[in-house]
């Protein structure tokens, strides 16, 4: 069973994933960066909150 902050910290990350994804396609720059560390590194900074 999930918790409420796990519920939160998923929905959090999806919303996060949502906006990398669209920076991604629209601003070339951060075309390099990879997405599944970005996402990595708010999922690690949500387990600090």
């Amino acid at each position: 069973m999930m918790t409420q902050a796990s519920v939160e910290k998923n929905t959090a990350i999806k919303i996060i994933s949502a906006i990398i994804d669209r920076v991604m396609e629209s601003e070339s720059i951060y075309q390099e960066l990879d997405k599944n560390q970005l996402i990595q590194s708010f999922s690690t900074l949500l387990d600090r909150v």
